[in-house]
This record gives structure tokens, sequence and C-alpha cells, in this order.
């Protein structure tokens, strides 16, 4: 059995080798490094934090599953499948509560989304904003009020902590997709943090 520290410095995937091999301890490693993050994604896109922490369970629970009936393997980043179940449990919560979030969470581009400019250069990266808590409260209203598929990917870039590619595939879209809808996202928060 590894050292505590082991464990902490092992990548997610390798942690879900070990999982996949038995040892629950590598698992709890893996939850407890993502699991404040999976809750804030869905407290964030629900509005609130029961729902959030009940959608988080679900998918830490279909993850299980997954595993157990080998349907998880470790080919993908980690965060990549972890995030694809969340955000199919996401439009199921849509769905189940009847809001026209669904649509726009299956849109397969971001063509009629109108671009937005910033003059101001030397204005910080809403990321900077976002781990800045003197604008915490500032950026997460803006967050909460962008389009369903640019605060979906926002949250997955921030807390995910994924790439461009890994949220390609989360969402079943292109690369060139998910950078336009981030870039649409900063956009939008930047002009409501700045011109607020």
């Amino acid at each position: 059995m590894l050292k505590e520290q082991s464990y902490r410095d092992l990548a997610d995937e390798d942690l879900m080798v070990k999982y996949l091999d038995g040892d629950a301890r590598a698992f709890e490693t893996v939850y407890e490094r993502r699991r404040e993050g999976l809750r804030w994604f869905f407290q964030r896109q629900c509005g609130s934090t029961g729902v959030g922490q009940e959608l988080a369970q679900e998918v830490w629970f279909k993850l299980i599953r997954a595993c157990q009936n080998g349907q998880y393997t470790v080919e993908a980043k980690f965060t990549t499948f972890l995030y694809r179940i969340a955000r199919n449990a996401l439009i199921d919560w849509y769905r189940s509560n009847g809001d026209v979030k669904t649509v726009q969470l299956h849109e397969g581009g971001d063509d009629d989304e109108p671009e937005m400019e910033f003059e101001d250069e030397d204005a910080r990266d809403p990321e900077q904003l976002y781990a800045d808590k003197e604008h915490m409260q500032s950026v997460m209203a803006s967050i909460d009020e962008l389009p369903a598929v640019q605060k979906t990917t926002l949250l997955m870039y921030l807390e995910g902590e994924m790439s461009y590619d890994d949220i390609a595939v989360a969402m079943n879209t292109k690369r060139e997709t998910v950078k336009t809808r981030l870039r649409y996202a900063r956009a939008a928060l930047k002009k409501a943090v700045y011109e607020g």
C-alpha cells in the first residue's frame, strides 16, 4: 500500500488504474481532489447548493457503476470522462425540470452569438478575477448570466481544470467550438465586471 503523499503525487488516471485493481484509497484520493470542483460545477449551473451536491453525488455513483461494469477504461483523461457524465446528468436535470436550457446544451456552434470586443487590453482575465476573492461575487453573478453552453464550458475549464481538447470530448463538440465559447464567456465576464 502506498503512503499518503505517494497517492497525492499520482495523476488521476494512475489512481483510477489502482482503483480498478481494487485499491479503494486511490479512489478516495481522486474523489477528494475532484469533488469540490464537480459540486461547484453543478451548483453554478443549477443555482442551488442542494441540487449541486445531489447531482455531484449522482455522478460519483455513476462513475463507480461504470468502473464496476467495465465501462470506464483509462484511455482518456479522467476529468474528461467525469465531466461527460456530469454534462449528461445536467442535461437530464434540465429536462426533468422543464428548463429551456436543454436545447441550448445541444447546440453545435456559436455562429448566431454576437461578437463582443473590448478596448481595454490591460484588463485582467476572468480566470484571474475568479481567483481574486475581492471580485468573486461579481464574477459569480456574471457567470450565472452566461448562456448555458458558455457557462458549462467555462465551468469545465475553471472548476474541472480541463483542457480545450478534454472539454471538446466531454461536450461532444469541436475544439474550435470550445475556444469560441470560452472567448464569448470571457468577453461577457469582462464586460460585466469592468463596465458593470
